[in-house]
């Protein structure tokens, strides 16, 4: 049986600016569950409204600002792009269930803008977060803390994305409504089309024990292992699914690669692969999953295809194998 093929085609403009500022201490748990399962369909629901809060140590948030300082010091375009993941507490309160994670994996996201969420100055801004819920730290592979770290989801999901307003790249403004970003993926979602699922949550950062309101977020399902499990079943989730992004290496066009030889502005040795950011290596199209041991061949067989037939016969060779999830 041919594998699913899932081309993820990314529309990433970020960026964002507010106030915040300094958690060691964290609330007092109670009858608060460790972690949930179960909530995916109540969290994200239109209309619901969450609260979640990051708890983070004045160490590990300085090392956040310090990740992002070191690696655009060190990167072409110096832009803060690091992957490294910090740890942090995890609170939800809502309807989907109150909730306490410890030692979760906490980051800025972004690519073309992503700001230091506090500057030299002292100020606070707003920004793009991520939430790992089954980031491994200092557990051994192979030891039963490992697997359960690995295994940990909130909400049937291994991450979270925390999103402001969209961006528009044309007149420099932010979506002040709210509402944009929420209605296009309902839309293409109610379309048929596997995209993300969205709500919107209150989010708080407690730095060294001080409170700071960062105002509504997006609430992001991730596309990734999870979102392919939920739309395809657990016996259909193990395709190539490709991260598509436009990059020094040329836009996700599905044109083929030879299309950008002769232009020195697109280096089309590297359009596709597995992103590396700690060398600064992040592909056109980026393959999210089966990593180990990565294989380009059903893309590149599509992306031929796609440029070589016509009519019935591209239809009827790829609608069986090609399903679209758009992020």
């Amino acid at each position: 049986m041919m594998k699913l093929l899932s081309v993820a085609l990314l529309a990433f403009i970020l960026f964002a600016f507010g106030g915040c500022a300094g958690g060691d201490i964290l609330p007092q748990s109670g009858d608060a569950i460790k972690f949930s399962r179960q909530g995916y369909e109540v969290l994200f629901t239109h209309g619901n409204l969450h609260d979640i809060e990051i708890v983070i140590s004045q160490e590990e948030w300085d090392g956040l600002l310090r990740d992002m300082w070191v690696y655009a010091t060190n990167a072409p375009d110096r832009r803060p792009l690091t992957g490294n993941y910090r740890r942090a507490t995890f609170i939800y309160r809502g309807p989907a269930g109150d909730a306490i994670i410890e030692e979760v994996g906490f980051r800025t996201k972004g690519h073309f803008n992503r700001p230091y969420p506090q500057d030299l100055q002292g100020q606070f801004h707003r920004s793009h977060f991520k939430i790992k819920f089954n980031k491994v730290f200092d557990q051994e592979e192979g030891t039963t803390e490992y697997e359960e770290r690995s295994q940990r989801r909130f909400a049937k999901s291994r991450e979270l994305e925390l999103r402001m307003n969209t961006f528009n790249v044309a007149t420099g403004d932010w979506d002040t409504s709210q509402m944009r970003e929420l209605y296009a993926y309902d839309l293409m979602r109610r379309a048929g089309v596997n995209t993300s699922r969205t709500s919107s949550t209150r989010l708080t950062i407690t730095i060294g024990g001080e409170k700071h309101y960062f105002g509504i977020y997006t609430l992001i399902e991730v596309v990734d292992k999870s979102f392919l499990t939920k739309r395809y079943g657990s016996n259909r989730n193990d395709g190539n699914l490709y991260k598509c992004l436009w990059t020094g290496y040329g836009p996700a066009s599905l044109e083929p690669f030879d299309k950008y030889k002769d232009n020195p502005f697109v280096n089309s040795n590297g359009i596709i692969g597995v992103k590396d950011w700690r060398n600064h290596y992040r592909p056109t199209y980026d393959l999210k999953t089966n990593t180990d041991v990565p294989a380009h061949t059903v893309l590149l067989d599509f992306i031929h295809n796609l440029d070589a037939l016509s009519g019935v016969d591209c239809r009827t060779i790829w609608k069986p194998i090609l399903r679209w999830t758009v992020f």
